[in-house]
């Protein structure tokens, strides 16, 4: 496994699950409230963002996951614009996940913003800004529900290599989070 630099292992929803990314990300719940189901951190130097979530699968089959939950984050940005290059399984997943039964898919895309900046030069000018969208989709079947882990910010190069390094690292501590699973 790739090792990133400066990491550590964080706990995710109350110590049921652990991973690793770097240490630059700060965990927004800290400063404000964050959803139940989603555990979110911000770069302390970039504008990129760092986003677990747990939800209800989605109806579509594995090889479509990934493009109908970016399609979904497309929708809540309200990006102008939006392309996904076709997702990838990823190999090579954790030994927990593997012993859940857990399937791994990933895509990276663009979506086109705008944004309103509030400075004198440019007051009411909306300006278009392209982030890079690295979606990852966890799978589990047996449990009933997808994990889906999203970064977005101006460059995804380093950041494929960190996902990778997340998933590799992904450790599920306590798999009551997802409720009882199949018997």
């Amino acid at each position: 496994m790739e090792v990133i630099s400066n990491s550590e292992d964080h706990e995710l929803w109350g110590g049921a699950v652990k991973c690793r990314f770097p240490n630059k990300y700060i965990d927004v719940s800290q400063r404000q409230e964050v959803p139940d189901n989603q555990e979110i951190f911000v770069h302390n130097e970039k504008d990129n963002t760092l986003i677990f979530e747990i939800v209800e699968p989605c109806e579509e089959d594995d090889s479509e996951c990934c493009a109908f939950y970016f399609s979904d984050l497309v929708s809540l940005n309200e990006a102008d614009d939006a392309k996904l290059l076709p997702q990838r399984s990823i190999e090579g997943i954790s030994t927990s996940l593997t012993g859940m039964g857990a399937k791994c898919f990933l895509a990276c895309g663009t979506q086109t913003l705008n944004r309103r900046y509030n400075n004198s030069s440019s007051v009411g000018n909306p300006s278009q800004e392209v982030i890079q969208v690295i979606i990852c989709v966890i799978r589990l079947s047996k449990y009933n529900s997808d994990i889906l882990i999203s970064y977005n910010g101006l460059d995804a190069h380093e950041e494929t290599a960190m996902i990778d390094s997340i998933i590799k690292s992904f450790v599920v501590l306590n798999p009551s989070l997802f409720g009882e699973g199949d018997k």
